[in-house]
């Protein structure tokens, strides 16, 4: 049966407010620029590539940030967690997705504490050392507490948390301010990114466009119900999803598509080969793909397995996912639980490339370079 996604023409500018924020922590340009012969480009090419997007960034944060530095009562939250694991980039991306448009309109402190339950009980639900099939229920702060407690998560991590709950009806409120003097920013200056912003959605209208995309991704999802995608502009390399009663929203970055592609033209770049090769040199990550190859897991699982801190397996399979050589697939059908699967195509197409370094074709002559 085929999956029907609703495209969203515009950006979701909340969501834009908090990732131009938030790169200004950690700019993702300037990472892919370093990284620019992964792409099959020369710094100057990569940093042409880039211009539409670099010139909106400057345009619309010389104007945002200084509003920004008017709530220091958030930064907190939109600093890098620097975790690895699923949790979100930082804990204001998590609220911005969780809340949503609720965000445009003041909220009750009964709605406040309804949302704010509920997104920590998401958040927390596949990191507790708890049954598979255990709901975790969070009511209050020491619900939440009591939770944290029980895992390996950073402590930073667990002091953001409880601190974001102590202070939630100002947190919101605040949020909710500097997303509404902000938005009106990015889309005054919308112009100067609209045209390779409507490419891209044009170009993911077509069902096979959409389709070879997302088989190509680390993240293999079932459908649900509901599939809404949106387009981003800040965190343009990226494709993330969250999933809610039943629908999907997909955040695809508008450079994602022809990113994949240019990686996939040159994934015998010989910078790339060390990297995936590296990934597989350590015993733990070995035994990892061994255990794997029997079955999917998810992250408890494996921890109990390989008798590890989940924060330890967690560090691992980044490395792993880093090298696509493992996928992510999203069961939101009964736990919503992020399970780890073996990418078979990526360990095919490894060993392919480990074939052609002997290929005699290819073999240099000494005395060619002498």
């Amino acid at each position: 049966m085929d999956t029907n996604y609703t495209f969203c023409d515009q950006p979701y500018w909340f969501f834009e407010v908090t990732a131009c924020i938030s790169d200004s922590y950690a700019p993702t340009d300037i990472t892919l620029l370093e990284r620019h012969s992964k792409f099959g480009f020369t710094m100057e090419e990569m940093a042409d590539f880039l211009s539409p997007y670099t010139q909106y960034k400057k345009a619309v944060t010389d104007e945002i940030l200084p509003i920004y530095q008017e709530y220091p009562q958030l930064d907190r939250f939109f600093q890098p967690l620097n975790l690895d694991n699923e949790i979100d980039f930082n804990l204001m991306m998590t609220i911005v997705k969780f809340f949503g448009e609720q965000l445009a309109t003041p909220l009750s402190s009964e709605a406040i504490d309804l949302n704010m339950n509920k997104l920590m009980e998401e958040e927390l639900s596949d990191l507790a050392p708890m049954d598979q099939d255990t709901e975790i229920k969070i009511q209050n702060l020491t619900d939440l507490v009591t939770i944290l407690n029980q895992t390996n998560l950073d402590n930073n991590y667990k002091l953001q948390m409880i601190d974001l709950y102590n202070r939630r009806f100002e947190i919101i409120k605040q949020l909710s301010e500097l997303l509404l003097r902000c938005t009106a920013i990015l889309q005054k200056h919308f112009p100067i990114i609209e045209q390779p912003y409507q490419e891209t959605i044009n170009h993911l209208r077509n069902k096979e466009n959409l389709n070879q995309l997302l088989n190509t991704t680390i993240i293999k999802l079932k459908p649900a119900r509901d599939n809404r995608l949106y387009v981003t502009i800040f965190f343009f390399n990226q494709f993330t999803m969250r999933y809610a009663k039943d629908s999907y929203q997909y955040f695809i970055g508008m450079y994602v598509s022809e990113l994949v592609d240019r990686k996939a033209q040159n994934q015998f770049n010989d910078s790339r080969l060390v990297t995936d090769l590296k990934a597989l040199s350590d015993p733990t990550r070995l035994r990892i793909i061994r255990i794997l190859s029997n079955k999917k897991m998810y992250l408890q699982e494996l921890s109990g397995m390989l008798n590890l801190t989940p924060a330890t397996v967690s560090h691992h399979m980044t490395v792993l996912l880093q090298s696509e050589i493992v996928s992510l697939l999203v069961d939101g059908d009964k736990s919503r639980k992020i399970y780890y699967e073996i990418n078979p195509e990526k360990l095919h197409s490894l060993g392919f490339s480990i074939q052609r370094l002997v290929n005699t074709n290819d073999i240099i002559n000494p005395s060619d370079i002498s």
